[in-house]
């Protein structure tokens, strides 16, 4: 069950989230162009919520997105805010960055620090601890060329569940635009009665393309920019 994927683009290093392991959740660091890991962090109990991940050059930081590895009530009572980010070098445990963050479940390197999509509370949380509300909770964080962060909202988290257990189609999809230095947000995809697409969760913005995934359609959205 891979969870979480980054890439270094300087050497072509990617390290992604792997869960449903029967020893317990993994970090795999290996190159693009290699079937084979060359490096792996085991991590039962510091890892077991491991999400998200993003290159902080030689180290990696992780979104812990919430604090026990089962059903816990704390985690579960509104307002919960036991997700944590979590930085990893070598096979050193996971060393604490940022904490009381409400279902850590995205994350983005910027210049002067790491923003963390905050799923339950609707927001984004840039470096300097400014929160940024948005039209749905947060998943997946990218960076597009301007240093913007994009990232896919959940509409209707409720509904996004049921459909998670094979029952409706889910929530429809939405995507939005942060310029970290306004705090100004901008709407780049609105289809909340899933008519083109359902239940947005991840989102890049290259080279005039908006690329969108999705956590139950099939297939991936390709959107081009006017201009």
């Amino acid at each position: 069950r891979p969870h979480g994927l980054t890439v270094r683009a300087a050497d072509s290093a990617v390290a992604v989230v792997e869960r449903g392991r029967a020893d317990g959740p993994v970090v795999l660091l290996g190159a693009a162009h290699d079937e084979r890991w060359r490096w792996r962090v085991l991590g039962p109990e510091g890892l077991c919520r491991a999400n998200d991940l993003a290159f902080a050059g030689d180290a990696l930081l992780v979104t812990l997105d919430r604090a026990d590895c089962g059903p816990s009530l704390r985690d579960l009572v509104p307002g919960a805010r036991t997700g944590r980010l979590a930085r990893l070098e070598g096979a050193a445990p996971p060393s604490p960055v940022r904490d009381a963050l409400a279902f850590a479940n995205g994350v983005a390197l910027l210049p002067d620090g790491p923003a963390v999509a905050e799923t339950r509370a609707a927001r984004l949380r840039l470096p300097d601890g400014t929160a940024v509300a948005l039209p749905g909770g947060p998943d997946n964080l990218s960076l597009d060329a301007d240093g913007g962060i994009v990232a896919a909202v959940v509409t209707a988290p409720f509904r996004l569940f049921l459909a998670l257990q094979g029952l409706g189609a889910g929530p429809g999809a939405r995507v939005v635009r942060v310029d970290p230095r306004t705090s100004a947000v901008e709407l780049l995809v609105d289809d909340p009665g899933g008519e083109v697409f359902r239940a947005a969760s991840s989102a890049v913005l290259h080279d005039g393309r908006l690329i969108v995934g999705s956590a139950v359609d099939t297939g991936l959205m390709v959107c081009e920019q006017a201009t």
